[in-house]
């Protein structure tokens, strides 16, 4: 067990590890009641008995087997209307350690996922407090699918790094590889490197510029992913022009 990660600055620097939870992102919500709660303390479990992915959809995982956790950041820098910049921020460190660890081509599925070919490594739960016109603190909740091999009833057809690789993986291992690249974009975030994030961001994004299925309220379509607005909507193009989706307002279909 790593007591502390020691190649961050500030991240996991302070560890609670549990056995069992309702939610990683509920404890760390009920940490952050109490006062003097460091930026960067990390909750981890064994396994989480009503975990929940984007969007309220059940985040399933066999107990033992795979990475449930959740970050503590106080982003007080950031404006509320930017905030899908820490979206950006955090997929692109788990993206990051998560290619050094397949070493394969992933993508980073808008607005909240990893999938190498279509299938899902990585879901990623990100609940913002704001105040005012500023974000106050963020639970960042990150499920990696680690060990288990075997998803049955699962939707997002998901994969493992134990599928992946071929072999059994350590899995705080696998978070501290994670929480020192989300340092990395977390600092550039503070720098307010936004472009620099963005374009990051879009070169490793899943379906860009290819014609895909999508459904919409207007039923389904066929179009291009083009671009994110900048309130971090997706921007989709047809043959008659484009339009800016929100999170809860497109759904990707398989062709």
């Amino acid at each position: 067990m790593i007591a502390s990660f020691r190649n961050t600055l500030f991240t996991g620097k302070v560890i609670h590890r549990l056995d069992e939870t309702l939610s990683t992102n509920l404890f760390a919500s009920l940490l952050l009641q109490q006062k003097n709660i460091a930026e960067g303390t990390i909750v981890i479990a064994e396994n989480q008995t009503s975990g929940r992915g984007y969007s309220g959809s059940v985040w399933q995982s066999e107990p033992g087997k795979n990475l449930l956790a959740s970050i503590i950041y106080k982003p007080h820098f950031i404006k509320a209307k930017n905030q899908f910049f820490l979206n950006q921020a955090v997929s692109l460190g788990i993206y990051a350690a998560l290619k050094i660890l397949t070493e394969k081509d992933l993508k980073l599925k808008w607005p909240n996922d990893i999938v190498l070919n279509d299938k899902k490594l990585c879901g990623i739960l990100i609940e913002n407090s704001i105040s005012g016109n500023w974000l106050q603190h963020s639970i960042i909740g990150i499920g990696v699918n680690v060990n288990q091999t075997e998803f049955p009833d699962s939707a997002g057809n998901p994969i493992s790094l134990k599928t992946i690789g071929k072999k059994e993986y350590f899995i705080e291992s696998v978070l501290e590889k994670i929480v020192e690249q989300i340092e990395v974009r977390y600092l550039q975030l503070r720098r307010n490197e936004l472009q620099q994030l963005q374009r990051d961001y879009m070169a490793a994004l899943y379906r860009l510029e290819e014609e895909h299925s999508y459904k919409t309220s207007a039923g389904k379509i066929k179009a291009k992913i083009v671009g994110l607005n900048p309130e971090g909507k997706i921007l989709l193009e047809t043959k008659t022009g484009w339009s800016a989706y929100g999170f809860k307002e497109v759904e990707f279909l398989p062709d």
